[in-house]
């Protein structure tokens, strides 16, 4: 669950397409992923994602194209920021 709230910004610095699918990476910039797990969730410019293989200021993402289609990640570019915020603990 989300508060709706935005911690922080982060960058999106970089994106693989995979088949219609899209792997997204995302610095986190100030926001520390420390105690942070693969299958934890995470608000991304309001869709909720699963973080993989977190680090401590970076993690990546699978992106469904309706996820895609429907939300703003299907437009952004490498270096753009996103909005985020971590799931409610």
């Amino acid at each position: 669950m989300f508060t709706g709230i935005v911690e922080t910004m982060g960058t999106l610095v970089g994106r693989h397409d995979v088949g219609g699918d899209r792997r997204l990476v995302i610095d986190t910039g100030p926001l520390s992923l420390e105690g942070c797990a693969s299958g934890d969730s995470i608000s991304v410019s309001g869709a909720c994602l699963t973080m993989l293989d977190p680090e401590p200021n970076r993690f990546t993402a699978d992106v469904s194209r309706e996820t895609l289609a429907l939300t703003i990640l299907g437009g952004l570019d490498e270096g753009e920021p996103v909005n985020l915020e971590l799931a409610m603990g």
